[in-house]
């Protein structure tokens, strides 16, 4: 105001017009008045503030150093996990004053265990969960996969076949399987999609018995892609596009795919469509994959190739070179062959330095063929070439490539165009096939040095531009089977006894009565077990276009249906088909795990054992044995063992052994069950367990355990000041031939523990009479208060009393170990005050601790600080309010 005032006398001073006398005398009034009230203002407030000091009256009672904190003591009810609360409260349990709580022993009756550890047996393995889940069957299950553990030797084989359909598209490749010991095709089954309709296909199983089930489908398709479809025992896992010969080379089948005979590994081979880097590979690995896409540019030819052969080595030759060996030979449209072997890492020109052949017979039909001998493991590749009746073949020991030998077929009627090489399985011998310009249809016999030339079979075969002839030896080796294709509404065939013999030609009925056979498709079973199928093949039918099915037991050729496999290939331009055989009997898969647990080892009256659990598939045989640690051994019937078929549905089974339960537990209270389920099939399985108890049962043994959480105040108490931990319990028993013991939970180790307890034998009572128990822990205190502050303290009796006890609980505390000053103070006034500083004075020190400690009137209060240190001798402690007042303690 004052400022105000001062301003507007500047502005009339500066003024061009005077002022009048009466508004200066006006304007020096206010002035003064204003002047006059501040003064009389300032000095009520200096009046009021004496008054206040004044009144204050505040007393520093004590200040003192501190070891403890005070007691912590139970907020709610204690927990009972053994024995019944008789009488009380937890409020009776919060001051020493005679006052108990009372609980009593009962009657222990069962106790539950679950698993803690598992161990996979066999080849199993985990797939996901925890051992925790295995506490409450409420459908969250630990899940493991199943590992192919046998083969029957004398099983019937199965085998397979993935073709071209079009019952629901085209794109969608499809596949029956065969089962040996029905002798029928099962019902048609469908790939995932190719994307495009599906031209040409290529089968190939697993060489491996541990991994049997294992087979891949290739297929190459309008839009110019393979694709690649893995059946890894539980779900076909496919590779959309895995590459791209394109749309010129798919009008031949320009791939190929093998297994290395060792490794499992397989090997994909196939045109890139291209005139440099012409072939493309990838390499399959169990577990693993597919490999990236790795270039083989073609140092002597420079066309696009067309048709690609594999042949895996049958390891035969000295040593481990050729164990994943396979050789291919391909042919491009330039008319160029050549061949490679894949050494299992790399690809070997086997020493040559030109092209094989430059002027082959044809590029757009298949005359090029590869096998092993399977006793040498010497590979034969074999090829038309451009003049008539011309063949020629090369062989490969592993160290030597031959040079190309002239095969003359005299009766060809042309160049070849089909030409199929098949190994006899148990020896060297090897059958050549040939179909050529003039349809004409033709075979040569090979003893492992030489050819036998046969007379030519048929001089017009159905068609030159399909291969409608096939051959395919017997298992036991030395005789074969010659199927083909030459009369409307028939196939023809003739048996082979090496190296010369030939059986009578035979016609049997199959399809329309004027409708060709342009495919023609045979496979030898890998497997010579008595009452077998020996071979298998598919037929393919024009105009039809039904894919049909025959069996050669070795004395009949039986049609199994002229559309058994389908009804809709749609075309007869494609190869759309491959049928092979499984190299092992139907596998049995095996999933076996191993869980172990740990329970009490009082005397039990009897043992329940449970377990729930369900499979990915029907019908499993399952074991459930239980470890009998008296006789050293898992039990094989009676107590400890169960045996049940256990499907897709979660089954409990159980069973309670009420005699010499304690053998399924050691000296130490560990125990295990082991959990087996088996079944024949080609489908790998998962075993999802939901539950697994282990629940022994006692009745002459009373029990009683209490537990409660104390709350230190960490605010008042912070925790980097506390250096240790009481529990005192006070308490009274009416029967005392047992100890009782005190344990505090371990936040970091999630359990009960006595770890750091200055006493951890237990407190032996005196009948009738109060005792106190008292622990202490100084090492590991910290582990026993979380951040919370929060202490939680177990009492519990020793377990070995036969006779009931009753407890009286008169005070349980918890508090903490620690270095402090305890300050007292009381105000006396009629008004608060607020304490803002304490000072510690003695002959070497002079500290100020800054404060906030507000009391009402007439109120007391306790204030401690873990960071004020009291000296040991005499000292001075003043405590000072915020209006000045000054409260002062004196220790002598």
């Amino acid at each position: 105001m004052l400022q105000v005032i001062t301003r507007r006398l500047k502005l009339f001073k500066h003024g061009k017009r005077g002022i009048s006398t009466v508004i200066v005398v006006m304007l020096s009034l206010v002035l003064i008045v204003v002047i006059v009230g501040n003064v009389v203002l300032w000095s009520y407030q200096m009046n009021q503030l004496d008054m206040e000091r004044m009144q204050e009256t505040l007393s520093l009672i004590n200040a003192t150093r501190i070891t403890r904190s005070s007691w912590s003591i139970a907020q709610r009810e204690y927990i009972t996990s053994a024995g019944s609360r008789l009488s009380g409260t937890f409020v009776d349990t919060t001051a020493a004053d005679s006052l108990a709580e009372t609980f009593r022993e009962e009657l222990e009756g069962i106790y539950s265990y679950n698993p803690s550890s598992y161990t996979l047996g066999g080849a199993t393995s985990y797939v996901l969960g925890d051992i925790s889940d295995l506490a409450l069957s409420d459908g969250v299950c630990m899940n493991f996969r199943s590992y192919m553990s046998s083969s029957p030797a004398n099983d019937k084989t199965d085998a397979f076949v993935a073709y071209r359909d079009s019952t629901t598209s085209l794109n969608t490749p499809k596949w029956r399987a065969w089962d040996g010991e029905s002798l029928t095709w099962n019902s048609q089954s469908e790939l995932p999609t190719a994307n495009s309709s599906v031209r040409w296909v290529r089968v190939a199983y697993s060489p491996l018995e541990s991994r049997s089930y294992e087979k891949i489908v290739v297929t190459l398709s309008d839009d110019g892609y393979l694709d690649a479809y893995v059946w890894n025992g539980a779900a076909w896992n496919v590779t959309n596009n895995i590459a791209f010969p394109g749309t010129s080379a798919n009008a031949y089948r320009c791939f190929d795919v093998a297994y290395e005979k060792t490794s499992g590994r397989a090997l994909l081979v196939y045109s890139r469509g291209t005139t440099t880097n012409e072939i493309g590979y990838r390499t399959w690995t169990p577990e693993t994959g597919w490999g990236p896409e790795q270039l083989l540019d073609l140092p002597y030819t420079s066309g696009i190739v067309r048709w690609i052969s594999l042949a895996s080595s049958p390891g035969a030759r000295a040593g481990t070179s050729d164990d994943n060996e396979i050789a291919m030979i391909y042919l491009d449209a330039n008319t160029d062959v050549h061949g490679y072997v894949w050494t299992g890492s790399a690809w070997s020109l086997l020493g040559a330095t030109a092209v094989w052949d430059a002027t082959a017979a044809t590029s757009t039909r298949e005359c090029i063929a590869v096998a092993y001998e399977q006793t040498t493991g010497e590979a034969m590749f074999i090829w038309a070439d451009s003049g008539s009746n011309r063949f020629y073949y090369r062989t490969w020991n592993g160290a030597t490539l031959s040079a190309a030998t002239l095969l003359t077929i005299t009766a060809t009627g042309g160049v070849g165009y089909w030409v199929t090489l098949k190994a006899d399985p148990a020896s060297d011998d090897m059958l050549f096939l040939v179909i050529d310009g003039g349809a004409d249809l033709n075979t040569a016999y090979w003893n492992g040095s030489t050819w036998t030339v046969h007379a030519e079979h048929d001089e017009e075969v159905d068609t030159n531009a399909r291969r409608c002839a096939d051959f395919a030896w017997e298992p036991s080796g030395g005789k074969g089977l010659l199927v083909w294709g030459t009369t409307t509404g028939q196939i023809a065939y003739k048996t082979f006894v090496a190296p010369n013999a030939w059986g009578t030609q035979q016609n049997i009925a199959m399809g329309g009565a004027s409708n060709i056979h342009p495919w023609v498709q045979l496979r030898t079973n890998p497997r010579n077990v008595p009452d077998d199928v020996l071979i298998l093949g598919l037929v393919l039918e024009g105009t039809a276009y039904d894919l049909g099915a025959i069996s050669w037991d070795g004395a009949t050729l039986t049609v199994l249906g002229s559309s058994v496999i389908s009804a809709n290939t749609t075309v007869i331009t494609y190869e759309c088909f491959e049928l092979e055989f499984a190299n092992f009997g139907v596998p049995t898969f095996t999933c076996e795990v191993e869980f172990s647990g740990k329970s009490d080892v009082k005397n039990w009256t009897q043992l329940l054992w449970t377990a729930a659990l369900s499979f990915t598939v029907p019908d499993v045989t399952t074991t459930f044995q239980l470890y009998n640690y008296n006789l050293g051994q898992y039990p094989t019937s009676g107590s400890g063992y169960i045996t049940d078929t256990i499907g897709q549905t979660t089954v409990p089974k159980n069973q309670t052994i009420p005699v010499s339960s304690t053998d399924f537990r050691d000296a130490n209270g560990n125990w295990k069950m082991k959990i087996t389920g088996t079944k024949i099939t080609y489908t790998q399985f998962e075993m999802h367990v939901d539950w697994i108890e282990f629940k022994p049962t006692l009745f002459d043994v009373y029990r009683l355990n209490v537990v409660n959480d104390f709350a230190v105040d960490l605010s008042t108490y912070p925790r980097e000041h506390i250096q240790g931990l009481e529990l005192l319990i006070k308490y009274k028993v009416s029967e005392s031939s047992e100890r009782w013991f005190l344990k505090a939970y371990n936040w970091r180790a999630a359990a009960f523990s006595d770890v750091g307890f200055n006493v951890t034998a237990g407190s032996q009572p005196i009948l009738g009479e109060w005792t106190e128990y008292a622990i202490a822990v100084t090492d590991d205190w910290a582990d026993y208060v979380n951040e919370e502050g929060l202490v939680r303290v177990e009492l519990f009796d020793e377990g070995t009393g036969a006779n009931q006890t009753v407890l009286e609980i008169d005070f349980f505390a918890v508090r903490v170990i620690i270095d402090a000053t305890r300050i007292d103070v009381k105000n006396s006034s009629p008004i608060s005050v607020r304490i803002v500083a304490v000072w510690v004075i003695n002959s070497t020190m002079h500290q100020r601790y800054d404060v906030d400690i507000l009391l009402n009137a007439g109120e007391a209060a306790t204030y401690i600080r873990a960071d004020i240190k009291m000296p040991q001798d005499t000292f001075l402690a003043k405590v000072v309010t915020e209006r000045g007042n000054v409260a002062v303690f004196s220790k002598d």
